[in-house]
C-alpha cells in the first residue's frame, strides 16, 4: 500500500513514507522531509477516507521538529 501512496507525489525528490495503517476506508500514512540545513525536520501524518477504491478526503498535519 505504501508504493500507491508513493505514486500520489509525483517525480522528484518528496517526503521519506513511513508506516502505512489501513481500516476499513480510513488509511493513515505517516512522512518525513529529509532535514533541513539547521538540523529541522518537517514530518506529519496524513489521514484519508477511501471509497469505491478512490481517495475520498484527505486530513494532514505535520510538524517541525529538531530531529526524527
Amino acid at each position: 500500500m505504501t508504493a500507491a501512496f508513493a505514486d500520489q507525489l509525483g517525480p522528484g525528490e518528496g517526503p521519506v513514507l513511513g508506516p502505512v495503517w489501513a481500516a476499513g476506508e480510513r488509511v493513515v500514512c505517516e512522512w518525513a522531509w529529509a532535514p533541513a540545513e539547521n538540523g529541522t525536520v518537517l514530518c506529519g501524518l496524513d489521514v484519508y477516507r477511501v471509497h469505491d477504491g478512490r481517495i475520498a478526503a484527505k486530513d494532514a498535519s505535520g510538524k517541525i521538529t529538531t530531529g526524527p
